[in-house]
């Protein structure tokens, strides 16, 4: 068994140097000023051109892939097929359920993990559109 600690990131290794260790002066300067360099590098990741445009790309498949969830149950390949067979051909398996689960943790689709594809076979998650509300679409 060693005696060492394990840091999620650089970052927190840098910080704990700074704020408990016994260390020199000239190192935690060194230590402040590499973890600046890792927050300005990190900043730049998330707002590049390049990350915006991604982020666009991936909420437009996001709607996309919505137009596809009906108020009947169905697997991420069954909406992949059918988006497939309309000429989506970006629409792997992969990529629709990774945004289902984005849809999901928005509240935009409805998650059965008891769902079974044509009724038989192994349990996976079934995607739906939430029910409507009767209440409110009488009211507005």
């Amino acid at each position: 068994m060693s005696n060492t600690t394990t840091f999620a990131n650089k970052r927190a290794f840098y910080a704990s140097l700074i704020a408990g260790a016994v260390i020199t002066q000239e190192q935690a300067d060194y230590a402040a000023a590499l973890i600046d360099k890792l927050d300005d590098s990190n900043s730049k990741r998330k707002t590049s051109d390049k990350a915006l445009a991604a982020a666009a790309e991936k909420a437009d498949f996001r709607k996309t892939v919505l137009s596809y969830v009906s108020d009947v149950m169905q697997s991420s390949g069954e909406i992949s097929r059918a988006m497939i067979a309309d000429g989506l051909t970006t629409a792997s398996v992969n990529k629709v359920a990774s945004a289902l689960r984005d849809l999901a943790a928005a509240g935009d689709v409805i998650v059965s993990k008891e769902f079974k594809e044509g009724g038989k076979g192994a349990k996976k998650n079934g995607y739906a559109l939430p029910p409507v509300d009767e209440t409110e679409t009488a009211e507005g």
